[in-house]
């Protein structure tokens, strides 16, 4: 929808996600549920988005957005042991997320710049991971469920045509990745059904990991012809581990 000086948008998605699990052998393990077809697992997923733009002249943009997205489970989170049987974790739910963000662009013929503001939620996350268990003294499935993200930061971006085929690029962000829920942990033996133990994961405030929360990037590109290019880029990562 477009105005004078505001300009809006609104999309939306549905979708269906059905998986089982069928088994082709019996095992001795399981004899009665590794073979054959399992309950069907059947998720709906959603997703909104909206947005809202003001034009403060030719060259100057305010720009909001917001959005909600929900995701099916994948059968790696559902099923605890599938090389064996049908056994799934409970309860099954979809993962959801929330996000929105605030930016300022700036557009001329040789210059063009943007500013963001974002903040997100990620909510009802669940992961398993199967490992040698020394207390147990064989191999566990570990399910974490409930578990959440918080994401706070901003982002510049723009370019500059400093005439001659010379372009000039950059890019900075810097936001935080936060551990926001209390999840709780379950361990089940993996050559049985048995649920070993249960737990309360304390994660929250703690920052999530293995992803680079700051970084910087300086690039300059040389065009001669539509045929010859040549670039140089500069990039800066700094990653939070924990």
């Amino acid at each position: 929808q477009a105005g004078s000086h505001w300009d809006w948008f609104v999309g939306a998605r549905r979708s269906t996600d059905r998986f089982n699990r069928i088994g082709y052998v019996a095992n001795g393990l399981f004899p009665l549920s590794s073979m054959g077809s399992s309950a069907a697992i059947e998720a709906t997923s959603y997703f909104t988005k909206a947005g809202l733009s003001y034009k403060l002249d030719g060259n100057h943009f305010i720009n909001a957005q917001f959005g909600y997205q929900s995701f099916a489970p994948q059968p790696n989170q559902v099923l605890l042991h599938p090389q064996y049987n049908d056994a799934m974790r409970e309860p099954v739910e979809n993962e959801q997320a929330q996000n929105a963000e605030l930016s300022w662009v700036y557009r001329n013929p040789a210059l063009s710049s943007k500013v963001s503001f974002f903040y997100g939620n990620a909510y009802n996350i669940s992961a398993m991971e199967s490992f040698y268990g020394d207390i147990a003294d064989a191999w566990v499935n570990h399910v974490v469920s409930g578990m959440a993200h918080q994401q706070l930061g901003w982002e510049w971006s723009g370019s500059w045509g400093m005439g001659g085929g010379w372009d000039l690029e950059w890019a900075a962000c810097s936001y935080r990745i936060l551990y926001s829920g209390s999840p709780m942990g379950k361990l089940y033996a993996d050559n049985t059904e048995k649920l070993l133990s249960t737990e309360s994961i304390v994660t929250r405030g703690y920052r999530v990991g293995g992803t680079p929360q700051q970084a910087v990037k300086l690039g300059i590109q040389y065009r001669r012809s539509e045929e010859h290019t040549s670039e140089l880029q500069s990039r800066q990562y700094l990653v939070c581990r924990l």
